[in-house]
């Protein structure tokens, strides 16, 4: 039997062979947040977003280089957002790192009953520099 976070991967997999006809390497199946992030999608009736994600196992800072490695375990951004068929298009006005603001990001949505899944490619990720940003970030409604 495999666990939730085995079967996403195996999906993963599955996929990139089909578009690419290569597997991923370990390094692109990599979580830039680890397994297991914490946090928040907020989307609004009105068209406002809000996306928070921290790592597991985050430490107090102690030092000012502590509070920079912080940043290095921690994604954040906000703005407003349009859906047109299967896309979520979004206008990010803030965000941990200033490159993504004035940005706009496109990533495909799945809804299936109280799961949200966004996939995304970007050309280059902001956690792992020089490789591309292919994956899937998964959230649960809460009631």
């Amino acid at each position: 039997m495999l666990t939730k976070k085995q079967y996403e991967l195996l999906l993963y997999i599955d996929r990139r062979l089909k578009e690419t006809g290569v597997s991923p390497s370990f390094d692109e199946m990599k979580d830039a947040l680890g397994p297991k992030p914490h946090g928040r999608l907020i989307l609004t009736k009105n068209g406002y977003i809000t996306n928070f994600r921290v790592s597991d196992g985050r430490k107090p800072p102690k030092t000012d280089a502590d509070r920079a490695e912080l940043l290095k375990t921690m994604a954040g951004w906000t703005g407003r957002y349009r859906v047109d068929a299967n896309k979520i298009i979004i206008n990010i006005d803030a965000s941990w790192t200033e490159i993504l603001t004035g940005t706009e990001t496109v990533r495909t949505y799945t809804l299936e009953g109280n799961k949200l899944t966004l996939s995304n490619t970007i050309s280059s990720s902001l956690f792992f520099p020089g490789r591309a940003a292919v994956g899937d970030e998964i959230f649960e409604r809460e009631e």
